[in-house]
């Protein structure tokens, strides 16, 4: 498999969302998901415009 760059990006996406997820168990509460970086996200404004 050769290496892409956006591989770097991915593992850190994943590393980010990781931690997240850990915090989120530790205070029980799943709404801790949007963290700075994924308030940016296309999917996390559209579904927050409906409400």
């Amino acid at each position: 498999m050769e290496y892409l760059p956006d591989i770097d990006k991915w593992i850190q996406k994943k590393k980010v969302l990781e931690r997240v997820a850990s915090i989120a168990r530790s205070r029980g509460n799943k709404r801790h998901i949007t963290h700075k970086r994924y308030r940016s996200h296309r999917k996390y404004r559209t579904h927050t415009r409906r409400r």
